[in-house]
Formats: structure tokens, C-alpha cells, sequence
């Protein structure tokens, strides 16, 4: 619904910097309307045409040339793509949500954080996440019996291991299922229950390894994230 999705809408002039005006509309782009990759010069037609704001593609250029972990980029046609990675969507949404900081040097408290997240889980739980292995289904076994478990990934460690694993786990009473998706468009990580969606910095096999964010978000932008997801869901392969 077209509608809905435009109230999910950041608003890049509310922000104090380039680039975090650009982030916001690299993230609308993506939340909003399924793009993840846009050029300087598209990204230059959208601030003019659906905000009102000038803003040249070689400012856009610039700005984010200096910028190496909200943004990937990639050349297409002899021009520079770019697309709004995890630490991106940190950066614009940090000062107005729930967000807490995963200390590495506290490895067992981190873990034990997540599971306390997971436990919180209320029916119905989307993961998206890129990478898959024995340790994320360790993880994920955390989350309530009976919940039914949809897990989007893109980069499956196929083991033995992971299989008894996923098995047991399903034995046990948890519902998974995975899926991967079409095509190369799974970059984020992210966890949606029936109320909240929580934005990680990391990969659930990875949690604790490393410093990251889990950000806390409710509302409209909830909301768009979840059908994101249910449109790769509904074109994704299911696996084993």
C-alpha cells in the first residue's frame, strides 16, 4: 500500500548534515520503494522531485566518497551505485530510538542479552540475516516454543552439523524455516516480532564477537521493514 509506506518516510531536511540527508534518502529508497542501489545523480533527482531540497550529485558524490561503513558502492554503466548498509541506518535513527551498545570485552553478557531479546519474541518472528550456521540456530533456539520462525539468509553454512542442529531444534518444538531469497539483495540484519523490530549490527553467529548496536524500533518503520521482508520471503527457495 502505497500510502502506508509514505508515512514510514524520513524526512532528510530534519537532519543537520549531508550525509545524514542522503542516508535518509538511500533508506526511504530502500524501505519504501524496494531500491537499494541508486546513483548521485538519482539520488540528486529525488531530493529535488519528492522533497524539495537541492542538493548537486557532485555534493552527493563527494560526501559519500568519504564515507566507507554506512554505504557499499558499486559501478554500474560507469557510474557509482550506492546503497545504505547497516551502520548507515545506526547513524539516522541512533538519537530517536532504543539502542543498546554490545561490548565485546563482555562476550557472555552480550549473548546473554540476545537471548533475553529472543525470549521476548511474540508470536510470529522474521529473521533476516546473511549468514547462516549451527550457531545462529543455538541462538535462535532461544526464542519461545511454539513462535513459528522465518529465517531469510543468503550465505548457508551447509554442515552436518547444522542440519542435526536445525533437526533437534525442530524435534524440540521450534518451528523454522528457511528460506533464501532471489538474486543478491540480502545485506541487512534484522529481527521483526508482531510489535518491534530490532536492527543488529552483526550477525547472530557473530553476537558478542565484536562492538555493534541493537537498535529497538516500533511504529511505521517496523512496519515497512516487515513488508520488505515479506516480499523476498514470498520469492525466496526454501532450504534444506
Amino acid at each position: 500500500m502505497v500510502e502506508d509506506r509514505k508515512t514510514t518516510r524520513l524526512d532528510p531536511a530534519s537532519f543537520d548534515s549531508d550525509l545524514q540527508r542522503i542516508l535518509a534518502v538511500l533508506f526511504n529508497s530502500k524501505i519504501c520503494n524496494q531500491l537499494d542501489w541508486l546513483s548521485a545523480i538519482e539520488l540528486s533527482h529525488a531530493f529535488r522531485d519528492e522533497y524539495g531540497i537541492r542538493l548537486h550529485w557532485r555534493t552527493i558524490d563527494a560526501v559519500l566518497s568519504r564515507e566507507r561503513k554506512a554505504v557499499d558502492r558499486r559501478k554500474r554503466q560507469k557510474r557509482t551505485q550506492y546503497m545504505i548498509l547497516t551502520p548507515g541506518i545506526e547513524l539516522i535513527t541512533l538519537s530517536r530510538k532504543s539502542v543498546l551498545l554490545i561490548d565485546p570485552t563482555k562476550a557472555v553478557q552480550a549473548v546473554m542479552t540476545l537471548h533475553q531479546f529472543l525470549a521476548t519474541m511474540v508470536g510470529t518472528t522474521m529473521i533476516c540475516d546473511p549468514y547462516l550456521d549451527n550457531v545462529t540456530i543455538e541462538h535462535l533456539d532461544s526464542c519461545p516454543k511454539g513462535n513459528k520462525l522465518m529465517v531469510l539468509t543468503k550465505n548457508i553454512s551447509d554442515s552436518g552439523k547444522l542440519r542435526r542442529i536445525l533437526s533437534a531444534s525442530c524435534t524440540a518444538g521450534h518451528d523454522i524455516e528457511i528460506r533464501v531469497p532471489s538474486g543478491n539483495t540480502l545485506h541487512d540484519r534484522y529481527i521483526v516480532d508482531v510489535k518491534n523490530l530490532l536492527i543488529l549490527g552483526t550477525s547472530i553467529n557473530g553476537f558478542g564477537k565484536k562492538q555493534s548496536f541493537v537498535i529497538q524500533i516500533s511504529g511505521d518503520i517496523r512496519q515497512a521493514v516487515l513488508d520488505a521482508f515479506q516480499k523476498a520471503w514470498s520469492g525466496g527457495t526454501v532450504w534444506p
